[in-house]
């Protein structure tokens, strides 16, 4: 048994290069409440036009559009 005075690295093998941690700048906790309640809004507006589109049938038509602007996207600018 033959023992090797080096360590040899396998071909194709590369050790991670030590980069400067590129730092990501953080939220503050009232941007991130902030968009929490923003993406919960959403969700229920999507839950709304969903259920609303069922209700008649899953029938897209430019009336339909309209009834979901005027029912449900008027009111998130209030």
């Amino acid at each position: 048994m033959a023992f090797a005075h080096t360590v040899s690295v396998p071909h194709g093998f590369t050790f991670p290069q030590r980069t400067a941690r590129t730092s990501t700048p953080r939220q503050s906790l009232l941007s991130r409440v902030f968009h929490y309640i923003e993406d919960a809004n959403m969700r229920r507006a999507d839950r709304e036009i969903a259920r609303y589109m069922e209700s008649i049938g899953g029938k897209f038509t430019d009336a339909t559009e309209r009834e979901i602007e005027q029912r449900y996207l008027s009111n998130t600018l209030r």
